[in-house]
């Protein structure tokens, strides 16, 4: 190789060295490019955080919890800044900053309700996650003796309301709205269960009653209430349900339920009605008679009359049915119709429903109906279960036929959602029934088939149903129980201790026709299924042919004696099922150390030889003294109706039996004498029974609000 060659060598050599360093250059480049994302893209990862310890759902006041927040991208390792709101109100987080994966503290406020934490990547503002916890407190408060649903300006009622979780046992704070007028309190504080006396303000209004734990001021109940000045049409608007059982002129057993619009103003602006006699139903079924118009009055004493007018003459007077009013209070009246076509004792109280909906009646349901047969009376009573859907998927029923007897009848059935005005049918075991809803708690039936006829009522059994057991049935209740007209007259008063395993001791007054006991002791074993229905066995001897009672229990919130009241206790139904007398009935829960004191509405059915007669009215006593007033008597088979009549009622408290009062009852000036025994449920509820020779009967006495 000569020297141009080897020059030309090295030249080549120089060459590809320095075009070998400028590709890898360029290759090193580009990769770095690709690391940075390529297509000219510099931004690197951005910081992110997550939240990868979270607080409990649920926490109570002050507690506390670790909560912990990991932070990614953070090449400074910057770690997470804690907040939360409300702010001021929220608790507080210690340290506020904490390195990635490492737990704050989280403390909660004093105060109940919902808090939102929230974790900050300290290297980027923009990246949060948050969390949701409800702050809770052990405190609770219930009002456990609620107001009255309505009261007079300036009235007084006592209240009290139970506080638990508060271990240093504060009390209560009592407020009510609108502030300034609503009324006051004495005390303003009171112990947990303790009573305070509130005083209606001088306003017509509605009052909200606020009970506040003194301890946690997050914990409280409230009431409601209707503050009225004079009583008046006004008092009663809306839509009303009524039922009554009794005797038509011609001396059948007769019913009447139904649902009506009152304008507020004294006009009736619809309704429907369904009545029937032990013949079969005198309104066309299965539509029932439609309300047309009608007109009612209410006196300051709580006494008045409704008139219904109906496209059916057949229905009361030539299509218009009469009925005497005693108020009890906005949404609760007890009526008698005061008419020549029937006399009957039953009530009126305000609907809460939706019209045609079905599935606001669902759940489990006790029942009671009595009435009369062409041959006798007639009771019926049991469960059914209503699956929300429109079908009955158990029914147990009981009934008493004349002193025929069937118990523990299985049966399926269906029923109807409640029209405009609350009435729907339902049919079972054979039977079909019209009902009317008061609330999706309580219904008021009527049958309306075949030759005989009833009327009465269904309570919800709230969460019993699958759960009752022997032990549901503890503690002391007053009862009564009545027959209709039909068949063998009786009524019964008395007492029952039930001891939750079992057995039931108590005394009791039993009045058949021409025959009376009275403050009988008795003993009595029950049975009590998980549907909520049982039988009550009476020891025989003291309490006449009163031996055999269905039992059929309700939910323990309820007030059978007035449904649309909160100061309930639930009881439970009762249905006669002896041979010789056919009846029903209820049972109430008793509150001993009541006092009987102030107006009460009365309404008093009797049952002579000669026929029925009812009266309702508005008396009122001193503290356990004589009791006088004036009311409705409907004396279809002797004098016909007077209105205004008086009557005085003298109570004589047994010294042997807690609750238990004799009572001598004087109408028309004393033209009519009568001897009753009260048993006194509560200081708003008194039951009795008449122990006449000549007639049974029964009362009752609730205090007006």
């Amino acid at each position: 190789m000569g020297l141009g060659s080897t020059q030309a060598f090295a030249d080549f050599g120089r060459g590809f060295v320095r075009n070998a360093f400028v590709s890898a250059f360029i290759l090193v480049a580009a990769g770095l490019l690709a690391s940075c994302g390529g297509n000219g893209n510099s931004s690197a990862q951005p910081i992110t955080v997550s939240i990868t310890q979270d607080p409990p759902s649920t926490l109570s006041v002050n507690a506390t919890a670790p909560v912990t927040a990991t932070v990614l991208n953070d090449p400074l390792h910057r770690g997470v800044f804690w907040t939360c709101t409300p702010i001021n109100t929220c608790g507080t987080l210690s340290p506020a900053s904490t390195g990635s994966g490492v737990a704050t503290t989280y403390t909660a406020p004093s105060q109940r309700g919902p808090v939102i934490i929230t974790a900050t990547a300290a290297g980027n503002g923009q990246a949060t996650r948050s969390v949701t916890i409800t702050v809770t407190s052990p405190v609770s408060v219930a009002i456990s003796q609620p107001p009255p649903i309505s009261l007079q300006a300036n009235a007084t009622a006592s209240i009290a309301a139970t506080v638990t979780g508060d271990a240093n046992n504060k009390g209560v704070d009592w407020t009510c709205s609108p502030a300034g007028s609503c009324g006051s309190f004495n005390p303003k504080h009171t112990a947990s269960g303790a009573t305070t006396t509130f005083t209606a303000g001088a306003t017509a209004q509605g009052v909200t009653i606020t009970a506040t734990s003194t301890a946690d001021t997050t914990a409280f109940s409230t009431a409601s209430l209707n503050v009225y000045t004079v009583i008046g049409i006004a008092n009663l608007s809306g839509n009303f349900a009524l039922f009554a059982s009794g005797e038509d002129k011609n001396h059948n057993a007769y019913s009447v339920a139904g649902a009506v619009l009152l304008d507020g103003m004294g006009g009736v602006t619809g309704g429907e009605l369904d009545a029937s006699n032990s013949s079969g139903p005198i309104s066309p079924e299965p539509g029932g008679d439609i309300v047309t118009g009608g007109n009612y009055t209410l006196g300051p004493d709580g006494q008045g009359l409704l008139t219904l007018t109906t496209n059916d003459a057949n229905v009361g007077v030539g299509g218009t049915v009469t009925l005497a009013l005693a108020r009890v209070n906005d949404r609760h009246v007890l009526i008698t119709q005061f008419d020549g076509a029937a006399t009957a004792s039953g009530s009126l109280d305000f609907q809460k429903f939706f019209p045609n909906v079905i599935g606001q009646i669902a759940g489990g349901f006790s029942f009671v109906l009595s009435g009369g047969t062409s041959s006798g009376g007639l009771s019926e009573g049991g469960v059914f279960t209503s699956d929300g859907g429109g079908n009955l998927t158990s029914v147990t029923l009981d009934q008493d036929v004349a002193g025929t007897v069937d118990t523990g009848i299985q049966s399926l059935g269906t029923y109807q959602a409640p029209d405009t005005y609350g009435r729907g049918r339902a049919t079972f075991n054979g039977l079909t029934f019209t009902y009317y809803v008061v609330g999706v708690e309580a219904l008021r039936m009527i049958e309306t088939d075949g030759s005989r006829t009833a009327v009465g009522s269904a309570f919800s059994q709230g969460s019993l149903p699958g759960t009752a057991a022997l032990s549901s049935l503890n503690g002391n209740f007053v009862f009564t129980l009545q027959s209709g007209p039909a068949g063998s007259t009786f009524s019964v008063a008395g007492s029952m201790a039930a001891n939750g395993r079992g057995k039931i001791n108590g005394f009791a007054d039993v009045n058949e026709t021409q025959a009376s006991v009275t403050s009988a002791s008795y003993t009595s074993n029950y049975t009590l299924a998980t549907n909520g229905y049982g039988q009550i066995a009476i020891t025989p001897g003291n309490t006449q042919d009163v031996a055999t009672l269905g039992l059929y229990v309700t939910d323990p919130q309820l007030n059978l004696s007035d449904p649309n009241n909160p100061n309930g206790g639930g009881g439970f139904l009762l249905a006669d099922l002896d041979a010789k007398v056919v009846g029903a009935g209820a049972a109430f829960p008793q509150i001993a150390g009541s006092t009987v004191q102030g107006k009460f509405s009365a309404g008093f059915q009797g049952q002579p030889a000669a026929g029925e007669n009812d009266f309702v009215g508005s008396v009122a006593t001193t503290l356990n003294g004589p009791i006088a007033g004036t009311g409705s008597w409907n004396a279809l088979f002797g004098s016909g109706q007077s209105s205004a009549v008086p009557v005085s009622i003298s109570l004589t408290a047994d010294t042997t039996h807690t609750g238990r009062f004799t009572a001598t009852v004087q109408l028309n000036g004393g033209a009519t004498v009568s001897n009753f025994v009260v048993y006194q449920a509560t200081g708003q509820l008194m039951v009795g029974a008449e122990i006449d020779a000549q007639e049974p009967g029964a009362g009752i006495l609730q205090q007006q609000q």
